[in-house]
């Protein structure tokens, strides 16, 4: 297929789902035009960018410290398959519980996607497991996270890597997504910050809000390397699932726990990608990014929720 021809692709992904969109300044509901670019009732216009992507933020996007070397580094540790026991645990909760929501084409939210690395691999393999084939969307506040998102997935489509799931990215912000409410049957939060309020608006009845956070021995012992006895060394996510279980009624509370051996590049990169890490002398760093290899813990607990029945 021609680069006209993939761009046209997910421009018609774009108009086959654009009742899913609602403006972000005026609240309208926003339509397909000329497969260039979506517009509310208002003249709000939003242009879909090249190699498959849409802007919806009201102004330019903002500063964050989620930046290309990050998004390089956790696409990196992705394709050499430190994520997946993570990827198929959830693939095997979602694939267990969705089909009953919506059968035929349920719509999954990655809430702050990045590079989209994730989503990408959960939508490509539910694409195998549930009857119906899901619709991904990415968002994200990161403009050159969501970009790299969209030119990866039609890299690997060009490549004859794989085939393209259904994904719509979107630069935007959680907490003013430019999706109508109760239209998302799934939302994955995955390691990112939450906004409950909105999770319950997007959600349909009986839908489900995924969120993985760090447990206890995560990415040890590299943080005893760098924190000693300071208090970054341990981790406790009581806080967040009480949060958590405050706002949807909590259904699984699952540890996924393994152990991996990265080697030199890959400890530079993990590092390089975890936010806990950052902001450490350049020295002390150096000492550990040294170490020709270097075994650590991926320990994540996985939340599932739905509605309380009273909202």
């Amino acid at each position: 297929m021609s680069t006209n021809g993939k761009i046209t692709a997910w421009q018609s992904l774009f108009a086959e789902y654009e009742h899913l969109f609602v403006c972000p300044i005026c609240s309208g509901r926003m339509a397909v035009d000329h497969l260039k670019s979506l517009i509310c009732p208002q003249g709000h216009c939003f242009d879909l960018a090249k190699p498959g992507y849409v802007h919806l933020l009201p102004r330019a996007a903002k500063t964050t410290k989620y930046d290309g070397r990050l998004f390089a580094a956790r696409q990196l540790l992705h394709e050499r398959g430190y994520f997946e026991p993570l990827i198929s645990a959830l693939c095997a909760e979602i694939a267990n519980r969705l089909p009953a929501l919506a059968p035929d084409k349920p719509v999954i939210m990655d809430a702050g996607c990045g590079e989209g690395s994730h989503l990408s691999a959960i939508l490509h393999t539910l694409g195998h497991q549930l009857p119906g084939t899901p619709l991904g969307i990415g968002i994200d506040i990161s403009k050159e996270g969501i970009r790299l998102a969209a030119k990866h997935a039609a890299a690997a489509v060009q490549n004859g890597r794989k085939e393209r799931p259904d994904i719509l990215w979107c630069v935007s912000d959680l907490a003013n997504s430019p999706i109508a409410g109760e239209r998302t049957h799934c939302i994955l939060n995955l390691l990112s910050p939450s906004n409950y309020a909105e999770f319950k608006r997007l959600l349909s009845p009986g839908g489900l809000l995924i969120k993985v956070v760090p447990e206890t021995e995560y990415l040890q012992p590299l943080r005893e390397r760098f924190y000693g006895d300071g208090a970054k060394k341990s981790y406790s996510n009581t806080r967040t699932i009480e949060r958590f279980a405050e706002h949807f009624e909590l259904v699984l509370s699952r540890r996924i726990q393994y152990p991996a051996t990265l080697r030199h590049d890959e400890i530079r990169h993990l590092v390089a990608m975890t936010p806990l890490l950052w902001n450490l002398p350049a020295d002390q760093v150096s000492r550990v990014t040294r170490q020709p290899q270097l075994t650590v813990m991926f320990d994540f607990r996985i939340l599932i929720g739905t509605k309380k029945h009273r909202e």
